[in-house]
């Protein structure tokens, strides 16, 4: 799942240039960037990630219903049916034959549930995760290109850089947890033995085992055992979400809270003219320009003053310049 963190970068950081200063369509200079723009763009990124965080702990919230919430999750249901084949004693002859099938239906019901969590409630969760991650890739990109072209001073960018990449690595592990959460659901090892209960692994052998136990009318012994482990997986897959959910997701969280503060500090400080590290005191003789197409080809470059469109086919062009500016320009010849 991961995104390609160099990729990310690069687009991102494109991205950031381009949405710069592509605003002219003539053929003179446009005017130097002031980045602005592209800082609010970075405050806005983030201010949508700690929306979108807040969604994942909602989401895991609703994970943790469907796992158990005193009423139909599932592990309620699962204890329920194991309550009620306890109250046989173990016979058969219990002469109470509808327990037993009231039992196989709170079990089927169980497993039924267990397909939808993993379809939706997991689904639903790994697509808001992969947003995520996509979200912390424009925030990087944006800010590293604000670092590139001096509109923020190194030193911040470096420390929002390792907020980020705290939030980065974070999203490592819970991509990893949550393979694991899904595997205490249904792994699909083939090599469990559906004829050997101790084989099992996952909360669907069990079911399967204790459905296969109660049909063909074995001592629920057996079934009571299949039933308590699956409720001892269960613990596992509750215990990891909620590492998730309450450390991984809130310490990401922080770490952008912080970045969000220090992005709105440095635009405070745009706004009422506190000096930043710029390099527009770049002599324009020794800006150096490079001339791209739209779709990103290299096809000039050279000094800027010496830039010239005679050579050029007819088409749209972008031109980025060593001083940090941009400017998109037209070729009719």
């Amino acid at each position: 799942m991961r995104v390609t963190k160099h990729l990310s970068y690069l687009f991102a950081t494109l991205a950031v240039v381009l949405s710069l200063s592509l605003v002219s369509t003539s053929a003179s200079a446009g005017p130097f960037i002031t980045g602005t723009g592209a800082l609010s763009e970075a405050l806005k990124e983030v201010k949508i990630l700690l929306s979108q965080s807040a969604t994942l702990s909602k989401t895991l919230a609703q994970i943790n219903n469907a796992f158990r919430n005193l009423d139909n999750g599932l592990g309620d249901l699962i204890e329920e049916a194991r309550n009620l084949l306890q109250a046989c004693d173990g016979e058969f002859d219990c002469e109470d034959p509808e327990t037993i099938h009231d039992a196989k239906l709170l079990l089927e019901q169980a497993q039924r549930d267990k397909a939808m969590i993993m379809v939706i409630n997991l689904g639903e969760f790994f697509e808001f995760l992969k947003e995520f991650e996509v979200g912390l890739g424009e925030v990087e990109g944006k800010i590293g290109g604000l670092k590139e072209i001096g509109k923020i001073v190194v030193s911040e960018a470096i420390y929002m850089e390792i907020k980020l990449n705290t939030c980065n690595q974070i999203v490592t592990l819970i991509d990893s947890e949550l393979e694991e959460l899904a595997a205490y659901l249904e792994d699909g090892d083939d090599g469990e033995d559906p004829n050997d209960p101790t084989s099992g692994d996952d909360i669907n052998d069990f079911l399967a085992f204790a459905l296969k136990g109660l049909s063909l009318e074995e001592g629920l012994d057996d079934v009571d055992l299949a039933l308590a482990n699956a409720q001892a997986v269960l613990d596992q897959a509750i215990s990891t979400k909620e590492d998730i959910e309450f450390k991984k997701v809130p310490t990401c969280r922080a770490a952008l809270k912080t970045v969000q503060k220090k992005l709105e500090k440095i635009a405070r400080a745009n706004r009422f003219g506190a000096p930043r590290l710029s390099n527009e005191s770049f002599a324009l003789s020794s800006v150096q320009a490079k001339v791209y197409t739209m779709g990103g080809q290299l096809v000039s470059t050279g000094p800027a003053q010496a830039l010239s469109r005679d050579n050029l086919a007819n088409g749209v062009y972008f031109v980025v310049y060593s001083d940090g500016r941009t400017e998109k320009f037209v070729v009719l010849h």
